[in-house]
This record gives C-alpha cells, sequence and structure tokens, in this order.
C-alpha cells in the first residue's frame, strides 16, 4: 500500500520535471494529463482477474505478483527514455493497483482476529497515504531519477519479505486442505492446542458450504448465457 500511495501521487513531483524544456525527453502538457489519469482506466484490468486469481493460485501468490509488476513499473519508469515507455510503466502500475485494492483486504480479513481486523484494515490506508508523503517528500528534495531509483526498493522489500508470509485459512478450506488450515490458523492464532482453533474451522466451512452454491447458480448462469449468446 505504500507504493500504491506513491505510485497515485508520483505525478505530483514528476510532471513539473517532465513537462520543462531541461527534461531529458519533454513530455507535453496534453501527453503529461494522461500520465495521472491512465492508471484508473488500467487498474479496471487489475480490478476483474483478482478474485478469479486468487482463487485460483491463492492470495499469498497473488499478492506476489501484484509485487512484481510494482516492480517491473518502477525499473520501466527508470530506464524509459521516451513518452511510450513511461506510459507503459503508468498502464502496468494501474493494473497492480487495481489488483491490490481488490486482493490486499481480502488477504488481511482472512489472516487477522476479529478483535484486532478493523485495525489493520485502516491500516491499509494509512500506509497508502504514507507512501504519498514519502514520493512527495523524495521530489521536493532530490533529483527526479534519484526518487524513482529510490521508489523501486519498496517493491523489493516486499518481495524479499515474501516468505514470512502465510496463506489463508480460508483458502486451504477451500481447496479442502484442512490439515493446513488448522496449521495456519494456529500459527496466526500463537496457539499450540488444534482444539483451540476448531471453532474459527468450523465457522469458515460454513462460510464455505453457503458461499459454494452462489458461485455454482452463478457459473451456471454465465454458461447458459453464453450458449444462449452463441445460438444468436
Amino acid at each position: 500500500m505504500i507504493d500504491v500511495g506513491a505510485v497515485s501521487a508520483w505525478p505530483s513531483p514528476a510532471l513539473p520535471y517532465l513537462t520543462r524544456d531541461k527534461s531529458e525527453f519533454p513530455v507535453s502538457i496534453e501527453e503529461g494529463s494522461w500520465l495521472p489519469s491512465i492508471i484508473n482506466i488500467s487498474a479496471l484490468f487489475g480490478n476483474i482477474p483478482a478474485p478469479i486469481i486468487m482463487n485460483r493460485i491463492g492470495r499469498k501468490y497473488t499478492l506476489l505478483v501484484l509485487g512484481v509488476l510494482q516492480l517491473i513499473s518502477w525499473i520501466l519508469v527508470n530506464l524509459s527514455h521516451n513518452y511510450t515507455i513511461l506510459l507503459a510503466a503508468r498502464l502496468l502500475a494501474g493494473v497492480s493497483i487495481g489488483g491490490t485494492f481488490c486482493m490486499l483486504p481480502i488477504y488481511i480479513g482472512e489472516i487477522s482476529a476479529k478483535n484486532i481486523r478493523g485495525f489493520f484494515l485502516s491500516l491499509d490506508k494509512i500506509f497508502m497515504n504514507g507512501g504519498a508523503f514519502v514520493i512527495n517528500t523524495l521530489g521536493a528534495f532530490l533529483p527526479y531519477e534519484t526518487m524513482n531509483l529510490i521508489m523501486i526498493a519498496v517493491p523489493i522489500a516486499a518481495i524479499c519479505m515474501f516468505p514470512l508470509m502465510s496463506e489463508t485459512p480460508y483458502f486451504y478450506l477451500m481447496k479442502d486442505r484442512d490439515e493446513e488450515a488448522i496449521n495456519t490458523l494456529m500459527i496466526l492464532s500463537a496457539v499450540k492446542n488444534p482444539e483451540m482453533v476448531m471453532e474459527d474451522i468450523t465457522r469458515m466451512k460454513e462460510a464455505k458450504q453457503q458461499f459454494n452454491p452462489i458461485r455454482k447458480k452463478f457459473s451456471a448462469t454465465v454458461v447458459h448465457l453464453s450458449h444462449q449468446d452463441m445460438q444468436q
């Protein structure tokens, strides 16, 4: 979320440099207007597939994919020597932002206990605002190239800490991997007795059973509509 905030606020310190005559590749005002707005368009391509991907490969590895996309985006920004590459970097950043907004609250909700869930869900907004503050501070005191280079450290740090992350118990239950779900929930709850987490496991199983009929009905409706379209 630090990176999301930084990417969203990046045009604020970057555009004054890019639109001046001394820029390595001067950007017109019209071209510059696309740099902050294009991420809102490409974010749709992160919003839509994120729920599908996270149910296929898991919440944990979906976050890894988003982190890699953020890293590639910053690398492109640092290597961009023309407007086209810079715009492509912003497009990729938008995909990552869209996926993060869709995915991260689900991940936080599934790994955190009820009594602290609201606190952690609030933290992601705080860190997003912190990222915007960081990028504007760097832009105020450092050259454009140095600012971009420093921001690469954010996704790199997230990827390096990836092995410390845990998959969510709910995802394991979705895949009928009950033992892994119990072990993971025991680690997250800091308990050693499986009986202490069985109440939560039962609740998750009930939620899964309630969700499955809805998902099957939705899938059947999509198939039926697709079949009708083909006939038409």
